[in-house]
């Protein structure tokens, strides 16, 4: 059998001798029988001498705490997750093992088979994984699967199981081009609100509020003050865990709970929708009595009325829009994070912290 020796001895006893390389050196195992030959070799083949030495022992010793599985830790942590995250973050936790772990490192593996060197090369192994669009996965997914799994790890720290966490500081490629938030301008944003029909008064509040589109389509008639010209944004929709579920929960973080001014032309824009008789202010054509989910919008509306621009908006890009302008006329970033509800001032800075091309050539006419 390939990768296997099978050795007789003059007493008539067989072994079989698994060589291989630990690290730098060449190693060698023996065992009393095949089963045992195979299942070893096919471990090197996996995971590396190492470890598979190591999956060896912790079979070998089945009281000892290494004996934990990876799909044993990580239902630990969903169940400990579960007392303060979202059903939404618990189900997409599920996924992300699902999808990109479990598949090349089984839930029945050790942990304690899980060295750096095996964490490295899943790394290398998702690098080479297509993503459901048949694209390579980007940077900033392998991070968040990487960090989710070094979580796992940290916890079993945490709770007495591990000394170590094997995924900790490893070094994701940044090699990707990140997408770009596309900047609309405001005769871009009006046609692609004609072109949005019915829709097309969402798409207009979208870019004068700023608003997420979870926090605009909970909106109520209660939440909007008319006298004050005010909107109150206190929840937002959340999934679920099945991609279908939905419910109502708190915004993305604390300081997204706000209360935004808006301008007249907005007031008078929602004003034909507080006289509906429907629990939200913005809902589907012919279901008033259902809240308007992203997919719906996208599919009935807004994928059709951009298909012809180059670069082409996601919907987010009207909350982009809506900061771009407010920087182009002057508005001072800590009042912009207030009304756009950033955790901190850092990430308005992060993502609309760019200039206009007429900044750019102020900048450059300084130096005459």
């Amino acid at each position: 059998m390939q990768g296997i020796t099978e050795i007789r001895h003059k007493d008539g006893r067989v072994v079989y001798r698994v060589r291989f390389r630990d690290g730098k050196t060449n190693a060698s195992e023996t065992f009393r029988n095949i089963e045992t030959a195979t299942y070893f070799r096919d471990l090197v083949k996996q995971f590396g001498g190492t470890a598979a030495r190591n999956i060896l022992d912790s079979r070998e010793n089945p009281d000892d705490t290494d004996t934990l599985t990876l799909g044993g830790i990580h239902q630990s942590y969903l169940e400990h997750a579960a007392s303060y995250a979202t059903p939404g973050t618990i189900a997409r936790y599920r996924n992300m093992a699902a999808s990109y772990i479990f598949p090349k490192i089984p839930p029945q593996t050790p942990i304690r088979a899980l060295t750096r060197e095996s964490i490295e090369n899943y790394v290398t192994w998702l690098r080479a994984k297509p993503s459901r669009y048949g694209t390579s996965l980007k940077p900033r997914t392998i991070k968040r699967i990487v960090a989710f799994l070094s979580t796992l790890f940290n916890y079993q720290i945490e709770i007495g199981n591990l000394e170590s966490n094997p995924a900790r500081g490893i070094r994701i490629p940044n090699d990707a081009i990140p997408t770009q938030p596309v900047f609309l301008t405001p005769q871009q944003v009006e046609k692609i609100a004609d072109n949005c029909g019915y829709y097309g008064v969402l798409v207009r509040f979208l870019y004068a509020t700023g608003l997420r589109f979870g926090e605009a389509t909970a909106l109520t008639p209660a939440d909007v003050n008319v006298k004050t010209r005010t909107i109150t944004v206190s929840k937002a929709w959340k999934q679920g865990e099945k991609s279908s579920d939905f419910y109502l929960g708190s915004p993305k973080t604390d300081t997204s709970t706000r209360t935004v001014l808006v301008s007249k032309s907005v007031i008078a824009l929602l004003k034909p929708l507080l006289v509906e008789d429907a629990p939200f202010l913005f809902h589907p054509k012919t279901r008033p009595d259902r809240p308007l989910r992203n997919k719906t919008f996208r599919n009935c509306a807004w994928k059709q009325a951009v298909e012809n621009m180059d670069p082409r908006p996601r919907i987010h890009d009207l909350r982009h829009s809506h900061v771009s302008r407010l920087i182009q006329a002057g508005i001072p970033l800590p009042v912009i994070q207030k009304r756009v509800g950033h955790k901190d001032i850092q990430t308005t800075i992060n993502v609309y912290g760019h200039i206009t091309p007429k900044d750019a050539r102020a900048a450059a006419d300084v130096f005459g």
